[in-house]
């Protein structure tokens, strides 16, 4: 049995080339750091952009133009998390919280009274606004752990709430007036506007396949991102990459999160004698590649479709973007294949702002308030930190 690895959410994050003062950015810093533990390393393969064959290509059936790509520029560089993309936020998580505080120790540790605690894979099931004038904020979290799951109540002087918009919007307390669908909340309340704000931002859903072949599609490129042709769309796929060409993926990966998943694949191979031989390993390795779909795609997917007919749309969209056609195909072995749907993928109207009001001790972050890329989310969250700092630097001066 072999292990598949896919990192189904981000694929690859950086920090911004745009701005000149990007390696000095905190994100930067951040990768960076992440690179000297070992659990991020620089994806190195061939990664770009392209267009589609307009002379082959016919409506949603684009086949790519493998002269039109562009790899991207050598000041992009492009992250991944090792062994998946989820020993990256965890790393970040676990970083923050040692830095923050040395002492601090994993949420159900048993720490002493009043030391600082994290965790890592919690999710907050309600947050509760001060009952009274000096009160404290107190939420409940389902903390899912080592095949057990706990919960546990918490009280806060400052909560951040850095989650998706939706996410954001159940939690905010809220006490105005009206639907909130119609955004018609009581705008003297801070969360009231807060939630307001997380509800008006409208989510772009992405269906993403998972798909394992027995050989290798022995594709020109690692890694392309499609281009919108000039007539409008992409076709059916956004975006698709070898995972297996990405540092620390051989053999297959610990999956983790929402950001990556591992799955067994017990087609061929057998049991004979795993051995040393790279070469010999390399050979018997199936190929593992991500594929995303289109705006246009993932929208008009119907409602409830079920997972294997978008796995097998997406899959023979994607052998018709390499130019696979019936005779190619026919030696093509899968492995594995599997279709995930990311109902908030990315926002598509951020805010512009991050959220923090002193008087009643709540913030909000997240791509919803920058942008969609992973750099966003996290300087959203560096913004949103450093007022809260200036904040409690002015009462202690008070």
């Amino acid at each position: 049995m072999r292990g598949l690895s896919f990192d189904h959410g981000a694929s690859y994050v950086s920090a911004k080339p745009s701005d000149p003062k990007w390696k000095a950015s905190p994100f930067a810093r951040a990768l960076r750091a992440a690179e000297k533990a070992g659990v991020a390393a620089r994806w190195r393969g061939d990664v770009g952009v392209a267009d589609a064959d307009a002379a082959t290509s016919r409506g949603d059936d684009v086949v790519m133009d493998e002269g039109s790509f562009e790899a991207f520029p050598p000041e992009k560089e492009l992250f991944v998390g090792v062994p998946t993309m989820a020993a990256l936020p965890l790393f970040i998580a676990e970083t923050l919280a040692r830095a923050t505080k040395p002492e601090a120790s994993h949420l159900g540790d048993n720490a002493a009274v009043g030391a600082p605690e994290y965790a890592t894979n919690a999710f907050v099931q309600t947050l509760t606004e001060p009952q009274y004038p000096g009160g404290r904020w107190n939420l409940t979290a389902r903390i899912r752990d080592g095949g057990h799951v706990w919960y546990k109540s918490i009280d806060a002087d400052i909560v951040i709430v850095a989650t998706s918009a939706p996410a954001a919007a159940i939690l905010m307390p809220w006490r105005g007036l009206g639907s909130v669908d119609d955004v018609e909340v009581d705008d003297e309340t801070f969360t009231g506007i807060v939630q307001g704000a997380a509800h008006g931002v409208e989510a772009n859903a992405c269906w993403t396949l998972c798909v394992a072949f027995e050989k290798s599609l022995d594709a020109p490129f690692d890694g392309v991102m499609m281009r919108e042709r000039p007539e409008g769309g992409y076709g059916k796929i956004a975006w698709f990459c070898n995972n297996s060409s990405k540092p620390g993926r051989k053999g297959g990966g610990g999956g983790g999160g929402g950001w990556a998943y591992a799955a067994d694949d017990d087609a061929g191979g057998g049991s004979g004698d795993d051995g040393d031989d790279d070469d010999d390993a390399a050979a018997t390795e199936p190929e593992c590649w991500v594929v995303q779909g289109s705006p246009t795609f993932c929208q008009n997917v119907p409602a409830g479709a079920a997972s294997p007919r978008v796995a097998d749309e997406l899959l023979d969209a994607f052998l018709t973007l390499l130019g696979k056609d019936a005779d190619r195909r026919a030696s093509i072995e899968v492995t594995h294949k599997k279709a995930v749907k990311w109902k908030h993928a990315y926002p598509a109207n951020p805010t512009g702002r991050v959220y923090f009001d002193p008087e009643t001790g709540v913030a909000a972050c997240g791509d919803w308030t920058f942008g969609g890329r992973t750099s966003d989310a996290y300087d959203s969250g560096v913004a949103v930190g450093k007022e809260i700092s200036t904040y409690l630097e002015l009462s202690r001066e008070l």
